[in-house]
């Protein structure tokens, strides 16, 4: 889990992500997958990645958790694209 406190720019928190898909590599993984609970957030991944949330949780019949998966290979050359640990 990757957790930030408020006002911490995205870059921290995409450094991070990027070095614990380097570490599931790595160690032989080629899929991950994470949810998201905040729609701000979610808004966030989808302007800077190509992923594909699915609604996993609901509240009075709006999707509040999204799940998402991703090709580990894949999410690595998209987190360097971004961030300065490539």
């Amino acid at each position: 889990a990757v957790a930030l406190a408020a006002g911490q720019p995205p870059e921290t928190m995409y450094a991070l992500v990027q070095a614990s898909v380097e570490d599931a590599i790595a160690r032989g993984h080629d899929e991950g997958s994470f949810t998201v609970r905040d729609a701000a957030l979610l808004g966030r991944l989808k302007r800077d990645f190509s992923i594909d949330a699915r609604p996993s949780g609901w509240r009075d019949g709006a999707a509040v958790e999204w799940s998402i998966t991703v090709d580990l290979r894949d999410a690595l050359r998209q987190l360097r694209a971004r961030t300065v640990l490539s």
